[in-house]
């Protein structure tokens, strides 16, 4: 529960501090959309109360249901987080593909995060991927 609230509060801050902006879903590319600036406050809140609603989805296992919030909250911002917590989901529901596809897309908006790199090495060795989950820890590691 603490650890819940923890990374509710973490969302908080992100998305405080990030520099947002936000884009339009399109049917060949899910999680890569167009990114447009940010118009108002109202986008920022917009996404984290979609953030905040997918993450109690999320926290009751109702991993679909919280993709559905994720992607949502992608249309009013391009945080991370939200692509880590998308890539998490589809983990939890198995389907490795798009896991794979928002896990790297967190990594390319804020390559400096273990934690998206060490979720990437999961799902990669979670689906049989072996040689890539190694080379994700040896990118962790920094031994290439």
């Amino acid at each position: 529960m603490i650890k819940c609230c923890i990374s509710f509060c973490a969302a908080g801050i992100i998305f405080s501090l990030a520099g947002c902006s936000s884009g339009k879903e399109t049917a060949d590319t899910p999680a890569v959309q167009s990114i447009r600036p940010l118009e108002s406050d109202q986008d920022r809140s917009t996404a984290m109360q979609l953030f905040i609603d997918g993450s109690l989805k999320e926290s009751k296992g109702q991993f679909a249901e919280a993709i559905l919030d994720y992607q949502d909250a992608l249309r009013y911002d391009h945080d991370p987080a939200i692509f880590f917590a998308l890539a998490k989901c589809y983990a939890q529901l198995r389907r490795f593909a798009p896991a794979v596809e928002n896990a790297v897309m967190a990594i390319q908006h804020d390559p400096s995060k273990t934690e998206y790199r060490e979720l990437l090495a999961q799902i990669y060795l979670n689906s049989g991927q072996f040689e890539k989950a190694a080379g994700e820890y040896r990118t962790i590691l920094g031994i290439d």
